[in-house]
C-alpha cells in the first residue's frame, strides 16, 4: 500500500491548554490569509484543505488533521470544498527537529498528519461539537477533551515513527484501507486483491490486533460515516448508497443494530438538538 509521505515542522505543546473557539466550516472557499495569535487544530471530514504556513505546504484530505501555529502567516493555496471541525486554543509551544525524540507523555506533533485509524476521533469530535453547541460542555471540560485528542495524535505519530511488529503494521494498513474505501462495497475478494493475501489470513491478523473481525469493523466504520452524512442533511437512501450498501433495508437494519435507533430518528435528534429521551 502506498504510504503518503508528509514532511513539515514539528512542535512540542505543553499544557495547560485553553480553548478559545470550537467550530465547523462546510463550504467551498480558499483558506483566508491571516496570522493568528492562537493555535488552530483542524480535522478534515470531507474534501481537503490546502494551506501555506511559512515555508511549509499543508495538503490535508479527509481523515487527516492540520495545525496552524500562532505568529506565523498562513494562506490558502486552492479553492476547495471541505468540511472541517476546528479548535482555536492557547498552549505553550516550541518548534523542534523532526528526528528529535521527546519524553513519553509530551505532545509532539507535525503541522499535518493522518488521524489514527485505531481511534474514531472524527466520531468523538462530532459528538463533542453537538454537546458543546447545546451547552452540555463547559469550556474547561472541552479543553480536557482537546488535550486528550492532542495526546492521541502525538502517541500515534510516535508509534508510526519508531517501529512496530510486522503483523501490527499490516493490521493498521488494513484499517486505514477500510477507512479510505468506506463508499465502496468491501468484500473479501477486494481485500485479497489489495493485500495479496488470503482473506482468512488477513482476518486472523486483524482480529488479533483489534479484537474484532474485518467484517464487523467495516460495518461499524460505515455506519459512523453514515451518521456524519445524515447530520450533513443527506437523504437516507443516498446515505446508504454513499456507504456502499446496495440493499437499503439491510442498511436500515445494520444502522439500528449499531446505533440503537433508526437513521431517521438519529438525523432528527441531531438536527433538532433534542436529547434522545425527548424523541418521540
Amino acid at each position: 500500500m502506498e504510504k503518503k509521505e508528509i514532511n513539515c515542522k514539528y512542535f512540542e505543546l505543553t499544557p495547560p491548554l485553553s480553548v478559545k473557539e470550537f467550530g465547523r466550516i462546510a463550504r467551498v472557499n480558499r483558506h483566508p490569509d491571516r496570522t493568528m495569535n492562537v493555535w488552530t487544530l483542524g480535522v478534515v471530514v470531507e474534501g481537503k484543505r490546502t494551506i501555506r504556513v511559512g515555508k511549509d505546504s499543508i495538503n490535508a484530505a479527509a481523515g487527516e488533521y492540520f495545525l496552524l501555529p500562532p505568529g506565523i502567516p498562513h494562506f490558502g493555496i486552492e479553492i476547495e470544498q471541505h468540511d472541517v471541525y476546528y479548535f482555536h486554543f492557547q498552549i505553550r509551544s516550541l518548534q523542534v527537529e523532526k528526528e528529535q525524540k521527546s519524553a513519553k507523555g509530551m505532545i509532539r506533533l507535525p503541522l499535518w498528519g493522518k488521524l489514527p485509524a485505531e481511534v474514531d476521533l472524527t466520531g468523538l469530535i462530532m459528538v463533542l461539537y453537538r454537546d458543546y453547541r447545546l451547552s452540555y460542555l463547559t469550556d474547561e471540560i472541552l479543553g480536557l477533551h482537546l488535550l486528550s485528542i492532542l495526546h492521541i495524535l502525538s502517541m500515534d505519530d510516535r508509534k508510526n515513527r519508531y517501529g512496530k511488529k510486522k503483523d501490527h503494521v499490516l493490521a493498521e494498513h488494513l484499517l486505514q484501507w477500510i477507512l479510505e474505501n468506506l463508499p465502496f462495497k468491501l468484500e473479501s475478494a477486494a481485500f485479497e486483491q489489495e493485500f495479496q493475501m488470503s482473506y482468512r489470513r488477513l482476518n486472523s491478523i486483524f482480529k488479533r490486533r483489534y479484537g474484532c473481525t474485518i467484517h464487523r469493523c467495516v460495518l461499524e466504520r460505515k455506519i459512523q460515516y453514515a451518521a456524519h452524512l445524515l447530520i450533513m442533511g443527506d437523504d437516507i437512501a443516498l446515505v446508504a448508497s454513499k456507504c456502499g450498501f446496495e440493499d437499503y433495508f439491510y442498511f436500515l437494519k445494520v444502522f439500528k443494530k449499531i446505533k440503537g435507533i433508526t437513521p431517521k430518528l438519529y438525523k432528527d435528534v441531531y438536527l433538532d438538538g433534542r436529547k434522545l429521551d425527548e424523541a418521540p
